[in-house]
């Protein structure tokens, strides 16, 4: 049987659309959490998913490293070691215990990619508010240019380096605010330095 068929058993296909199902609810729950409306987060939730599936047909045509992460993460008994061997060891869990296809596998990852694209896309309408309108359709375009959702939705590195988006602000990160309190921590504080430095030279200039 061959390895990579993602259709051999029933458990196989089942749990490629329980995967799609759940990106479902993911999408629905990280778009409120960003502040994204739900028919948004749909729409890019069915183009990285799309352009998942080209991946993948891309992957198994011509080759790629997620192929090989999943060929080790079948064999098992990986040890953790820092950089690419990180990445099979987290596989494991999906290819060798849970018995997850190559495409149910690169199913999971492409979900984690697209919180990141979702992040992404709430960053720039926030950076694009009040833009012209040819402004935010820029944005729009460059959250759905093929190569950002490509290489985000196979198994590797960049999916898991993607998703970081969101996590790197989650210290400030508020549901009900959403996503522009926790877009740019650092910026916020280097807002608050400059307004405390300014209200000491306010204070110590000569009257």
């Amino acid at each position: 049987m061959d390895p990579l068929d993602s259709f051999s058993s029933a458990w196989q296909v089942v749990s490629a659309e329980l995967v799609l199902v759940l990106g479902l609810f993911v999408a629905k729950f990280a778009g409120q959490a960003f502040g994204t409306p739900l028919r948004r987060a749909l729409m890019l939730y069915a183009w990285h998913t799309a352009i998942c599936f080209v991946a993948v047909w891309y992957a198994l045509q011509n080759g790629a490293d997620a192929l090989d992460y999943y060929m080790h993460a079948l064999a098992g008994d990986i040890e953790f070691r820092a950089g690419t061997a990180a990445v099979s060891f987290v596989t494991v869990l999906f290819a060798s215990t849970l018995r997850l296809s190559f495409l149910g596998t690169t199913l999971v990852y492409q979900t984690l990619g697209f919180i990141g694209l979702l992040a992404l896309d709430a960053s720039l309408r926030l950076a694009t508010a009040g833009k012209h309108r040819y402004t935010r359709l820029l944005a729009t375009l460059t959250v759905l240019l093929p190569s950002i959702s490509f290489w985000s939705s196979l198994i590797g590195k960049d999916a898991i380096s993607f998703l970081s988006l969101p996590l790197l602000s989650s210290d400030s990160f508020s549901p009900q605010d959403g996503f522009h309190h926790s877009l740019c921590p650092l910026r916020n504080q280097n807002v608050e330095l400059r307004r405390r430095k300014m209200h000491f030279v306010c204070q110590s200039r000569p009257v």
